[in-house]
């Protein structure tokens, strides 16, 4: 599988970014008794890893981590993680991860302070504090784990006051079955017509978030933040298929974004993308061939800001490192003509 890579590679090493041309003549050429390493290895590519290893700005020992935190978060097992990476690193001939451990450091320092004949005394000082360190260090990511817990409840809870006051307000304009009439003059009674309950579940359906019924794309950025906050992986991808299927979406790439990798000046060209997972970009009609455009990025980064043009689509926050937590304050509108896609209006991120 490596020899095969290198081969491939060696001819084309830009084709490591064009993931869809590497996927196919892998597909032609890789042996059946390599297939399940290959499986791991097609599904790194289709994640971008690959792309990594070509960015410049990061260290062997940054491409090989961040590969691997990609690769763990979709589910791979540790044993494929380390056999794709070690593929990875020898095809571009990275060096090997080093491993720096706390125990390490206070080895080092107490031979050092060994040499210079140092109290005994000093040396557990200096083991406390390693210690302390080390405690701040998990208090740190305590902290920022629970801070990304309330952000989310805040935009569920955001959601649900939403979904709670459309759902009143469709209630509101349904009117009230009328009361029976009393006629006490002539001792009759006449009751109203019956009326046919409709469960509100069912309204809502058919008078809320509808393309047709769409206003600015509000209901369209409404739902997408919705399904974009939610955690549970099985109940995020149902909501991401049946957002697709609402709202017709449609989806384009910034086709140039290899050679914007090393020339972030360069004008970004859009086209059409035919797969929702490989896309990088994705639109909803509103009128005439205009449409409202969000971003499909798991994690927000670098690569995705400057290289696939979303900072030159959306304005943010954005100052560096990863984000995971997308949300589109204002979708971008763009214009299509065939595969051609043009920006018209940037959109806005708020990323976290």
């Amino acid at each position: 599988m490596e020899e095969l890579l290198k081969e491939i590679l060696s001819r084309d090493k830009s084709i490591l970014a064009r993931r869809d041309d590497l996927i196919k003549i892998l597909d032609e050429e890789v042996p059946n008794n390599q297939r399940r390493t290959y499986a791991a290895i097609r599904k790194a590519l289709t994640l971008n890893v690959g792309e990594i290893f070509l960015v410049s700005d990061f260290s062997d020992w940054e491409k090989q981590e961040r590969a691997r935190q990609i690769l763990k978060e979709s589910g791979m097992q540790d044993a494929k993680i380390d056999e794709v990476i070690n593929i990875f690193a020898n095809v571009f001939k990275l060096n090997a991860q080093l491993k720096y451990t706390l125990e390490d450091r206070i080895k080092s320092i107490e031979e050092n302070l060994k040499l210079c004949f140092i109290d005994e005394k000093i040396l557990l000082r200096v083991k406390n504090l390693e210690n302390k360190i080390a405690e701040n260090e998990t208090l740190k990511k305590r902290i920022a784990y629970l801070e990304k817990i309330i952000t989310r409840l805040k935009l569920e809870n955001s959601a649900l006051e939403m979904h709670f006051e459309r759902l009143a307000n469709d209630f509101n304009k349904t009117p009230p079955p009328a009361n029976p009439h009393i006629n006490l003059s002539e001792k009759t009674m006449t009751a109203s017509p019956k009326t046919v309950y409709t469960p509100r579940t069912q309204r809502a359906t058919n008078t809320i978030n509808t393309p047709k019924n769409i206003s600015a794309g509000e209901d369209f950025l409404r739902d997408y933040n919705i399904w974009q906050s939610k955690t549970d992986g099985f109940e995020k991808n149902n909501a991401r298929k049946d957002f697709i299927a609402k709202y017709k979406v449609r989806y384009f790439n910034c086709v140039n974004y290899n050679e914007r990798i090393n020339q972030p000046d360069l004008s970004p060209i859009f086209e059409e993308n035919d797969s929702a997972q490989t896309s990088d970009y994705w639109a909803i009609p509103i009128s005439g061939n205009t449409f409202k455009v969000v971003p499909n990025v798991k994690n927000y980064n670098k690569n995705y800001h400057l290289a696939r043009a979303m900072g030159d689509v959306f304005d943010s926050n954005f100052s560096g490192g990863k984000y995971s937590n997308i949300q589109v304050e204002k979708a971008a509108e763009f214009t299509n003509s065939g595969k051609n896609w043009t920006l018209i209006r940037k959109g806005k991120l708020i990323l976290r």
